[in-house]
């Protein structure tokens, strides 16, 4: 008789999200499917979330479930400068500036 081992949903729903976030997936590619866990710290490192230390098989799940929803926040954001993805502006001179109200410190 075969055992079956199941993927936890969050690992199912997890890769399901992974297609919405090309930049990410290039950046999987470069590791392969049988290395999971390299993968899931390459996500964590796009999502912005530090990992150090040895995971227990229950952690990894939490943390799955954390990347899950850092990136469904992240949809059409690029990482690192938030900026919304179709809003980049060529003309850099069009751009408004942030404006301080209020005298600058001397």
């Amino acid at each position: 008789m075969a055992i079956y081992e199941y993927f936890p949903e969050e690992y199912i729903q997890l890769n399901m999200e992974l297609m919405n976030h090309p930049l990410l997936m290039e950046r999987l590619a470069k590791h392969p499917a049988e290395e999971f866990e390299i993968r899931l710290a390459e996500i964590a490192s796009y999502c912005l979330i530090a990992v150090d230390g040895e995971f227990l098989p229950e952690d990894l799940v939490k943390l799955a479930d954390l990347c899950l929803e850092k990136l469904k926040q992240m949809k059409g954001v690029r990482p690192l400068d938030q900026t919304p993805v179709g809003v980049v502006e060529e003309d850099w001179s069009k751009l408004a500036l942030p404006t301080h109200k209020g005298s600058l410190p001397s």
